[in-house]
């Protein structure tokens, strides 16, 4: 079995025959069909005009200014911590440095563009490691599960820069880059500290099981006895068959140099912690250890149980958010924990014939499983009961997870010859091959595009380009209370007002969000935005800026944005 990609030819050379463990085009085909759902979403958004709302918004905005002298040191605003404590955020801003160019320089549609990209190429790595952990057939039934994990979520929510989902294909990176690192390929660990760190920042549930697959690649990658490739190193540049062991400076390389692309990535928030008091690492270190009711272990038994059990996640299409949050909230009964002490005892049997045949890929699978299997448990039944409505979203992650074990259990039949091996011929592996990548995009385009929060696209659009158009380069803009319309339309039209060149001063939780530095100065305002029903009697002194529909689902209405001098005697702004 092919366990390289470098020079590997669309042909080998002896036969003609299509190279599937080393060459690049079936490759490239297999991720083209995944992320087929990928580009077609983002398609949607650039018809769609998307511009960002509600908490979306609010990254977008703190993405811009990552090129500022306001830049973010931390995440997004976080709902971890308890009643009265301090205000904690995700731990760092590397989702904001992603988001950076599109949201300072682009308009509204390439933010899900430079989301689709990162999913596209967070599914290639996947795709390539696959390839390298069990080969050609194993890739493809990996991209399979990879779709699935697309049609469960949906394909808009990955091209959404929204945290907790922006997470989902580099934590499908991430699983299969540790699971190659701990079969040896140790100069992968820098990849997979990057995608951790990336996930960690973005969003705090990402911890636990980011912490698990680096403990597994670490630990399995420097085994001792656990050599390859890697640790042959050639003797004469001009004699590529002269090769000496690699001593124990160049096999700790890897690790040194993962633990310096790890300080690049947490520059920022280390820069925070040492310069803050208390820093943000330190409240979110007491955040995780809050005596909060939470939900508990009924409840994250049903969590796994639903993502890896006889019917998982992979295996449907998306539900609404609703929907979602009904069958999460629901205790496990007798099935779901017999079935999930089965999954485990299974994994630990499959791990034991690993060890008897000596196939240390499907030994790794296993340990990665088990891990993921803990993680799940651990998040789930920690997660604070008074944030329910944070789960359909904040473990979306264990989708993917769920479907570790199945590919572990895949892995396993192709390695211990379960089923009879078939050697077909030229013509017949090259037919099953095309035919493989076909099913799989057949599968991809199948997926729902469906959007929930595509309804808020229009009126934030509409009010935001409207609003820009009344107001000055500038201007300081409150956008002042307007009750039910605010958690989509306010970090909305903030956005649109800092994108413009103007200042939005923001209220309440608004303004802990974006930062104090969009909090009031003590200065009068060039103007205050107020949000209103078109039926509704206008503020006094207000100048209508535009009239939108705000077809919220099942409550079609009408809304009208002023702008209202600021006549306080101090200014507002």
């Amino acid at each position: 079995m092919g366990d390289g990609d470098e020079g590997g030819d669309e042909l080998s050379r002896g036969r003609g025959a299509l190279d599937l463990e080393r060459g690049w085009v079936p490759l490239a085909a297999l991720i083209s069909a995944v992320c087929l759902p990928i580009l077609l979403a983002v398609l949607d958004a650039a018809r769609a005009k998307w511009v960002p709302t509600a908490d979306a918004a609010t990254i977008v905005t703190r993405s811009y200014d990552m090129w500022s002298a306001h830049r973010p040191l931390v995440g997004q605003y976080s709902l971890a911590g308890g009643e009265g404590a301090e205000q904690v955020f995700s731990p760092g801003p590397f989702l904001y440095l992603v988001l950076a160019p599109a949201a300072r320089f682009g308009p509204g549609w390439t933010l899900p563009l430079t989301m689709g990209l990162l999913a596209a190429s967070c599914f290639g790595v996947a795709l390539h490691a696959a390839r390298r952990i069990g080969g050609w057939w194993f890739a493809v039934i990996v991209a399979v599960g990879l779709v699935g994990t697309v049609r469960a979520s949906g394909a808009g929510t990955y091209v959404e820069v929204w945290n907790p989902w922006a997470g989902l294909a580099p934590f499908a990176a991430l699983v299969m880059v540790c699971w190659l690192v701990a079969l040896g390929r140790r100069w992968w660990l820098v990849t997979a500290v990057v995608l951790a760190s990336f996930l960690i920042q973005t969003h705090l549930t990402y911890l636990p099981p980011s912490l698990v697959l680096l403990a597994v690649a670490v630990v399995g990658g420097w085994w001792p006895g656990n050599g390859n490739a890697d640790d042959a190193v050639a003797v004469d540049d001009d004699d590529a068959d002269r090769i000496r062991p690699a001593s124990r400076g160049e096999r700790l390389r890897p690790a040194w140099s993962a633990f310096v692309a790890a300080l690049i990535c947490w520059a920022l928030p280390l820069s925070e912690q040492f310069t803050s008091s208390p820093g943000n690492l330190e409240l979110v270190r007491e955040a995780a250890s809050a005596k909060d009711e939470t939900f508990g272990p009924a409840i994250a038994v049903n969590v796994w149980w639903r993502a890896s059990g006889l019917y998982p996640a992979f295996s449907r299409a998306a539900g609404s958010q609703i929907s979602e949050l009904n069958e999460l909230r629901v205790d496990a009964g007798p099935a779901a924990y017999l079935g999930t002490a089965v999954l485990a005892l299974a994994l630990l049997a499959v791990g034991w014939l690993a060890i008897r045949r000596r196939s240390r890929e499907v030994l790794v699978g296993t340990i990665i499983g088990l891990g993921l299997t803990v993680a799940a448990l651990a998040t789930g039944s920690r997660l604070p009961l008074d944030r329910l409505i944070v789960a359909p979203y904040s473990l979306r992650w264990i989708v993917t997870a769920g479907l570790v074990p199945w590919l572990v259990l895949a892995l396993a039949v192709m390695r211990f010859d379960v089923l009879p091996r078939v050697a077909p011929a030229r013509r017949i592996r090259i037919g099953a091959a095309v035919g493989a990548v076909v099913v799989v995009a057949l599968f991809a385009v199948s997926v729902s595009r469906t959007d929930d929060a595509a309804w808020m696209i229009d009126p934030a659009r509409i009010a935001g380009e409207d609003l820009v158009a009344a107001t000055r380069p500038g201007d300081r803009i409150r956008l002042a209370d307007s009750g039910r319309y605010e958690v989509v339309l306010t970090p909305a039209l903030a956005w649109s007002l800092r994108h413009a060149g103007r200042w939005p001063v923001m209220i309440r939780n608004f303004r802990v969000g974006t930062g104090t530095v969009y909090g009031a100065q003590g200065r009068r305002c060039d103007a205050m935005v107020v949000i209103r029903r078109s039926d509704e009697p206008a503020p006094e002194g207000g100048r209508l800026v535009t009239r939108t529909a705000y077809d919220q689902p099942d409550e079609e209405q009408d809304i009208a944005v002023y702008l209202v001098d600021d006549e306080s005697a101090h200014g507002r702004c």
